[in-house]
C-alpha cells in the first residue's frame, strides 16, 4: 500500500507505507504545519485490481508560510546532492502518452551517477498530481529504458494544465525526492489518446 500525503498547495509531500494492523492499517506521521492536506491511497485489491482512494483532512496547528502558487519549473532540479535533468520527448498534451527521461548527476562533481539503488523494486517512482488535486498518476521507471544514470517513464496526463511531479530515487540508502512542475497542453484532435499510465484516477 502506497500513501501520498500532500498539502493542497502541493508544497508538502510524503510517500509512506502504512503497516497492517488487524483488519486495517496504521501509520504514524508528523505534519510539518497545519492546514489542508490530501491523502492519496494507492493499493491492490483482489478481484478489483488497482484502487486509488482520496481523503481530504484538516490538520490543526500554525500555518508557517503563505500558500504556494504553482508555476512551471525549470527542467533541471537539485535536491540532497542529486541533480536531475528532465528531457521530454516532444510536447506534453492531454490524453497522449509522454516519454520522460531523467538524467541524474552528482551535484558536487557534475558527473553522471552510477550508484542509484532499487527503491521498492524499481529504479525510480514518479508520483504526479494535477494542480487541483483531482488527477493522480503513479508510474515506475521503465526497466528496458534505463542506464546507470538515466531513468525513463511513460505517463499520460488526462487534462491540460499544471501538474506537480515528484521523482523518487534511492542513493546510498536514502530516498531523494526531486519535484518538478509541468504544464500540459490541450488535447490535439486526431491524436492517439490513452486512458492513463500505471495509475490515473480522477474523482
Amino acid at each position: 500500500m502506497h500513501l501520498m500525503i500532500v498539502s493542497t498547495d502541493l508544497h508538502h509531500f510524503a510517500h509512506v507505507h502504512p503497516v497492517a494492523d488487524g483488519d486495517g492499517f496504521r501509520l504514524e506521521h508528523t505534519f510539518e504545519e497545519g492546514g489542508e492536506y490530501l491523502l492519496v491511497v494507492d493499493y491492490q485489491q483482489p478481484g478489483r485490481g488497482q484502487i486509488v482512494d482520496r481523503h481530504r483532512v484538516h490538520v490543526e496547528g500554525a500555518v508557517k508560510r503563505p500558500a504556494e502558487v504553482l508555476a512551471k519549473s525549470p527542467l533541471r532540479q537539485r535536491v540532497d546532492g542529486l541533480e536531475l535533468a528532465l528531457k521530454i520527448e516532444g510536447e506534453l498534451h492531454a490524453g497522449e502518452g509522454a516519454m520522460l527521461h531523467f538524467d541524474a548527476t552528482d551535484a558536487e562533481t557534475g558527473l553522471p551517477v552510477a550508484d542509484l539503488e532499487l527503491y521498492l523494486g524499481a529504479k525510480a517512482h514518479f508520483m504526479v498530481l494535477s494542480a487541483d488535486g483531482e488527477d493522480f498518476v503513479h508510474v515506475h521507471a521503465l526497466e528496458d529504458a534505463q542506464t546507470a544514470s538515466r531513468v525513463s517513464a511513460h505517463a499520460v496526463f488526462p487534462r491540460p494544465g499544471l501538474y506537480k511531479l515528484w521523482a523518487q530515487m534511492q542513493r546510498r540508502g536514502a530516498v531523494v525526492t526531486v519535484p518538478f512542475v509541468l504544464r500540459v497542453g490541450t488535447a490535439r484532435p486526431g491524436a492517439n489518446h490513452h486512458s492513463g499510465g500505471h495509475a490515473h484516477h480522477k474523482h
